[in-house]
């Protein structure tokens, strides 16, 4: 992808899933294509950090690792989304929103294989009428089959109930 864009967004997961996507982002933030990377700004805590002598927040072990790909904190941004029963979906409506504020017109979403398509769909349903290009990039990571089974039926609630 060569394309640039106004923000690149990733989207939440486990740490595992996590740190594959922070990676991709930083690799894309080093190619230019985005200098401001989203993350999703969650509440909680996570492992310890010894320098800091506690536990870590999920935000700053989230700056932390994409700093240690080489992303400079100010290029990062944790934005609060209000929490929804559909997670993908709370996030597009969120980050659809702040797209229009901002007057972005293109988004790079940044999601793991397996969710690839549920995430633009959803995205595309809340930035339809504002001529906002979304871009989508895998990150790394596997799926286990159950894995699989439940992101193909989570999409067809998607396509069935919440995006028209």
């Amino acid at each position: 992808r060569q394309t640039k864009v106004d923000a690149i967004y990733v989207l939440g997961g486990s740490q595992t899933n996590l740190e594959h996507k922070y990676k991709t982002a930083s690799e894309l933030y080093h190619r230019g294509i985005c200098k401001r990377i989203w993350i999703l700004s969650r509440p909680g805590i996570t492992e310890y950090s010894v320098s800091l002598g506690r536990n870590l927040t999920n935000n700053e072990w989230s700056i932390l690792k994409l700093k240690e790909f080489g992303v400079p904190s100010e290029c990062i941004e944790p934005i609060k989304i209000k929490e929804g029963f559909f997670g993908t979906f709370s996030e597009a409506k969120g980050i659809s929103s702040l797209i229009e504020k901002r007057g972005y017109k293109s988004l790079l979403l940044i999601s793991s294989p397996k969710h690839l398509y549920r995430a633009e769909i959803s995205f595309g349903n809340f930035l339809k009428d504002q001529h906002t290009s979304i871009y989508v990039q895998e990150s790394g990571g596997r799926a286990l089959l159950r894995d699989l089974l439940v992101e193909f039926i989570k999409l067809k609630v998607y396509q069935y109930l919440l995006v028209r």
